[in-house]
């Protein structure tokens, strides 16, 4: 049995329409929100379902969250500092990058399903 390398953030490529394509196959941009290590969705990274999420529920070290995607039908509130604090911001949609206003990277954040989407 032959063993695939695995796949990377670096892989895949975001396209406004939501839809996610790496080489080897297409993706529909169905999940809610995904965090990244690096900026332009590259990097480590962890899907999140709707919910609360702290510093100590995101797999990387507090700050480290550059970049996020998120899934139509889809609104997250990132906050600078843990347990929602510090600077908030609130995004929708496909593919939003985060730096300019956390330059910290996000500590914690919630991740909501919207009905105007």
């Amino acid at each position: 049995m032959e063993n695939e390398s695995p796949l990377h953030a670096s892989d895949f490529r975001f396209h406004e329409s939501g839809t996610i394509t790496t080489e080897r196959f297409v993706l529909i941009g169905t999940d809610p929100c995904v965090l990244f290590t690096e900026r332009d969705f590259g990097g480590d990274s962890q899907i999140l379902e709707p919910g609360e999420y702290t510093s100590s529920s995101i797999h990387f070290a507090p700050g480290s969250v550059r970049s996020v995607f998120i899934g139509a039908g889809f609104q997250v509130t990132l906050f600078s500092g843990d347990n929602f604090s510090g600077h908030r911001t609130v995004v929708r949609g496909n593919g939003v990058t985060v730096g300019q206003q956390l330059d910290g990277g996000v500590s914690s954040l919630r991740v909501e399903a919207i009905q105007d989407a």
